[in-house]
């Protein structure tokens, strides 16, 4: 927890005792409120995309060298990738490096080209 240990770190400065700052901490990820502001970039994983959508995704480093990962399954990961790009309402950006090939996904996709980026 980077986040709870900065925050303890300020406090402890000020004097607060850890107890105190543990409990806020803790009050804070407990908040009904902590939806993100409107318009705000959300960063996530293509696991924890499932069920949600948002009007633009970018899906970077679509790599045959990262998508798919070697030591998990294949079919599953196509799955997951399916339910990346599905996230999408009103665009869909997928990049990927010119140093790679682009994921074998990508490719059975048939994206179109404008929404494929390569850096």
């Amino acid at each position: 927890m980077i986040a709870g240990k900065r925050i303890r770190s300020r406090e402890d400065k000020a004097g607060v005792d850890d107890t105190t700052s543990k409990s806020r901490w803790l009050l804070f990820l407990r908040q009904d409120n902590n939806e993100p502001t409107p318009g705000a970039l959300i960063l996530t994983t293509m696991h924890s995309s499932k069920g949600l959508e948002w009007d633009h995704v970018w899906i970077a480093r679509s790599e045959e060298t990262i998508v798919p990962d070697p030591k998990l399954i294949e079919p599953e990961e196509r799955r997951l990738f399916h339910v990346a790009m599905t996230r999408a309402r009103e665009s869909l950006m997928v990049s990927g490096t010119s140093k790679n090939f682009e994921s074998r996904f990508v490719v059975e996709a048939q994206l179109n080209q404008s929404a494929i980026a390569v850096f």
